[in-house]
């Protein structure tokens, strides 16, 4: 060792410790890296998104609920639900005009007591049976739901975001028309959303008017479900003759209501891949070229007593420190990007810091991954060939 360090001038040891065409190569090797972290953050925020809308409360439960058209079934509800609820697997039924997790109607034709003059007011209406909220456990933040009694076809049910909307305090017993149907407001249902969370929650009327009955839900269990749909099949079929029975899963419905947001994050997570592959590609020839282009610089770090996890380390912090800029660089392009994706939700996740720190690391630990083997490789190279070769 004193030899060699006697045949070499102090600058000869300095130019064999600087691989200068090594950095310039891993420079050009940055874009890459940029490219694989930016979508690998997007993936993580597309995907915290939607387990976000998952998870989130709705005000209802769902779970396990299934519903169908009735037809001319509807005339026979009462003998349709008596025999559902006889049927195995069928855990309680109830009905309404249309689906929950998706409202369709709404107007704008109604008054109510201290409503000001020239105002517009659009609500969402639903016609619903006097067991609908305690079978999708549903709660009621004053007053009370239908009773199924005649009068209640002048009875309405508000949500807490019409009341608001309104403007109504103490709302029980006051005046409400809607579509000609003057009636009173018995109810305040706490609000649930009924539709996409793209959406803020706004104001909904639950109203009884029995001979707009058109849809039957159905609560099931996952083991018995396909006992219930059977069940649910030949009720519709023996007052429908042969039309087709048809149904869907709530929660199916719920899912397709982000079909488009699902379909980007798939497309994120195939290109996260491809971009990953690729940069791995760049690191890894990347690696091959600097191990051979520091043979010579190994080789005396080897003589003068470095050890094995010295010279990795040695070999591996360059290309650490190409990943951490393109860190830097692809972080406020991917805050960027999605923070404007987020703002089509009116619900929605925080964009935190955290997701920036998970990317990074699993950006430095495939980066790692990748060019360990060549370092590795180089760092056991036997220094006297290793000088010799040079």
């Amino acid at each position: 060792m004193a030899s060699l360090a006697n045949v070499l001038s102090p600058n000869e040891l300095t130019n064999l410790v600087t691989p200068i065409p090594a950095a310039a190569a891993a420079i050009h090797n940055v874009p890459d890296q940029v490219a694989s972290v930016t979508p690998l953050i997007g993936t993580i925020v597309i995907t915290s998104q939607l387990n976000y809308i998952r998870a989130k409360k709705l005000g209802y439960d769902k779970t396990n609920v299934f519903s169908f058209w009735m037809r001319d079934a509807a005339k026979h509800y009462d003998a349709v639900k008596a025999e559902l609820l006889k049927s195995p697997g069928v855990l309680d039924v109830t009905r309404s005009n249309q689906n929950i997790v998706r409202f369709g109607g709404f107007t704008g034709d109604n008054d109510w007591d201290g409503k000001e003059p020239n105002t517009t007011f659009i609500v969402h209406c639903i016609v619903i049976d006097k067991d609908f909220t305690s079978f999708f456990k549903m709660k009621m933040a004053e007053g009370n739901t239908f009773t199924g009694a005649v009068s209640d076809t002048a009875h309405f049910v508000l949500n807490e975001a019409a009341i608001k909307q309104m403007g109504l305090k103490d709302p029980i017993g006051k005046r409400f028309m809607m579509q000609g149907i003057k009636g009173k407001i018995i109810g305040v249902v706490k609000d649930f959303h009924y539709a996409s969370m793209k959406e803020k929650i706004t104001p909904a009327v639950f109203w009884y008017q029995p001979q707009h009955f058109s849809t039957v839900y159905v609560k099931t269990t996952t083991k018995d479900a396909k006992k219930a749909l059977a069940a649910a099949g030949a009720q519709f079929k023996q007052y429908n003759g042969e039309y087709p029975f048809g149904y869907a899963f709530l929660d199916d419905v719920f899912n397709s209501l982000y079909q488009s947001e699902q379909r980007e994050g798939s497309l994120f997570n195939y290109f996260a891949s491809i971009a990953i592959f690729i940069s791995c590609l760049g690191l890894l020839g990347l690696a091959a070229y600097t191990a051979q282009v520091r043979t010579r610089e190994i080789g005396v770090r080897k003589v003068l007593g470095a050890s094995v996890t010295r010279l990795v380390g040695l070999l591996a912090q360059d290309f650490i420190k190409l990943v951490l800029i393109a860190i830097l660089i692809a972080s406020p392009i991917a805050w960027f990007a999605m923070h404007s994706w987020l703002q089509a939700f009116a619900y929605r996740i925080d964009l935190s810091w955290w997701v920036f720190i998970v990317a990074g690391l699993l950006a430095v630990i495939i980066a790692f991954a990748t060019m360990s083997f060549q370092t590795v490789k180089a760092a056991l190279t036997n220094p006297v060939k290793s000088l010799r070769s040079e």
